[in-house]
């Protein structure tokens, strides 16, 4: 039981540190409200919920549609010192070019680690 607990954990945090990370506030509230019509708009001869439904649906494919092809192209360089110390704070620099041929706005950069989750053993 331990085990499939640490399985719902991890999967469920990386599904949420991914939402977290590719949608915006507005694309969750669509979805939360899909997820809503869905529930309320499933059965078509009570209730004129799915043709909210069928709204979103449609909002969502075509966002798809538009994702892809203006995927922003970036590279990114660190420039660390030579030493650090424990517990001193540590300053660098970032480099992000933009190798698109427009300019992109909002554009967010963020370090993080790369998986703060724990293994099995130190969890259990």
């Amino acid at each position: 039981m331990k085990r499939r607990l640490y399985h719902w954990y991890r999967h469920t945090f990386a599904f949420l540190r991914f939402l977290d990370r590719r949608v915006t506030p507005a694309g969750t509230f669509f979805f939360t409200m899909f997820l809503v019509a869905l529930f309320f708009g499933l059965n078509t001869q009570s209730s004129m919920v799915f043709t909210i439904l069928a709204a979103l649906g449609a909002v969502f494919f075509v966002s798809r549609l538009f994702d892809r092809p203006f995927h922003p192209a970036f590279s990114v360089r660190r420039f660390m010192p030579k030493y650090a110390a424990v517990g001193k704070t540590l300053t660098y620099r970032v480099e992000v070019c933009n190798e698109g041929k427009r300019p992109e706005r909002a554009v967010r950069l963020s370090e993080e680690p790369i998986d703060p989750r724990p293994d099995f053993t130190t969890w259990d």
